[in-house]
């Protein structure tokens, strides 16, 4: 009996790819159900698979030859890249413990995280490029969903963040223990859950600074975390396990309101009120039940292309700005998370 070692989806939706162990990659329309196309992998093997921001090409764990990440182009089923990096074998789903265990690719770019990991092309079955950095088992592949970067997390105790462009790692960053993650519907932030037992929240452009907010969940005694998705509103984070149990994580609801101000006037108004041009945050206003907490900043102009980081008062709080107008909130306790759009 063949068994599938990895599914995932196009990110709209449109098109499943499945790898099996008998080295397999099959690609499938989701409107009709039927398969569309197979390549093989008969020389690499193939374990976990995940599209790439472009549904053209893939990345992939071996299971043969060594243990790299291969970015292959799907078209004319020629390698791309290598990802070299890994020591031990990627696993299959399933299979011995010392392979790989997830790949998770960047939904908004060419990043992705792996131990070695491939980039491979479904259309002619044909590897496109190679990722090579991890030194043990790789757990985990999650790819931006707005572009062509992906994480990649590993038994080495690192995360490393990618891009399919180029074979060398982009972003390493080290965690105490062994990681999955993931990227956000926005690409904008990832998740780390780290030990079975917590889930970290980091901001994709500061990581190196550490995470903004931490879940810290009753450890897992009766199974190991094996991977972590977003949902696609990106309130909920699902944790895949090797046992019987799925966690997931639920964001706190919050209302909020912000006060901008025109150059001398000022006035409290709703989000989808805040407008990109001309006005300036004076502050942000937080309701939770009963509990009302109010943060002053310096003056920001909300209509500068880059993002700013904002200036808090309360240091027990964490809040930064960033790209496309997204404010992210935490309380550093973790037990609240909120996330919102200035338009």
């Amino acid at each position: 009996m063949i068994v599938i070692n990895s599914i995932d989806y196009s990110a709209d939706g449109l098109t499943m790819i499945t790898s099996s162990d008998d080295d397999s990659i099959f690609i499938y329309s989701m409107q009709t159900g039927t398969r569309t196309r197979n390549v093989n992998s008969k020389k690499y093997g193939v374990d976990l698979i995940r599209f790439s921001h472009n549904t053209s090409n893939a990345i992939h764990c071996s299971t043969k030859v060594d243990d790299t990440i291969r970015y292959l182009s799907l078209h004319d089923n020629k390698y791309i890249r290598y990802f070299p990096g890994h020591t031990k074998n990627i696993r299959r789903v399933l299979a011995l413990i010392l392979r790989v265990m997830c790949l998770s690719m960047n939904p908004t770019d060419d990043t992705f995280l792996s131990d070695t990991i491939r980039y491979l092309s479904l259309h002619d079955n044909k590897y496109i490029r190679y990722f090579p950095g991890h030194t043990k088992k790789v757990m985990c592949l999650s790819m931006n969903p707005t572009d062509d970067t992906f994480l990649s997390g590993s038994l080495d105790k690192t995360i490393r963040l990618w891009d399919l462009r180029s074979q060398n790692c982009q972003g390493l960053m080290q965690v105490n223990g062994k990681a999955i993650a993931a990227f956000d519907p926005e690409g904008l932030i990832f998740a780390a859950g780290i030990n079975n037992e917590q889930v970290k929240l980091y901001d994709l452009r500061s990581f190196d600074k550490g995470p903004f907010t931490t879940f810290k969940l009753e450890a897992e005694r009766s199974c190991e975390w094996s991977g972590m998705t977003f949902s696609p509103c990106g309130k909920y984070i699902m944790i895949n396990t090797n046992g019987t149990v799925i966690r997931h994580t639920v964001e706190t609801k919050l209302s909020f309101s912000f006060m901008v101000a025109q150059i001398a006037n000022a006035a409290v108004v709703n989000s989808d009120q805040c407008e990109r041009e001309r006005r300036y945050l004076l502050r942000v206003l937080f309701f939770h039940t009963h509990l009302e907490t109010t943060f002053r900043h310096t003056l920001v102009f909300l209509g500068q292309a880059n993002a700013q980081n904002l200036m808090e008062e309360e240091v027990s709080n964490s809040m930064s700005a960033i790209l496309k107008r997204t404010v992210f909130f935490a309380q550093n306790n973790g037990l609240e998370f909120v996330r919102f759009l200035i338009k």
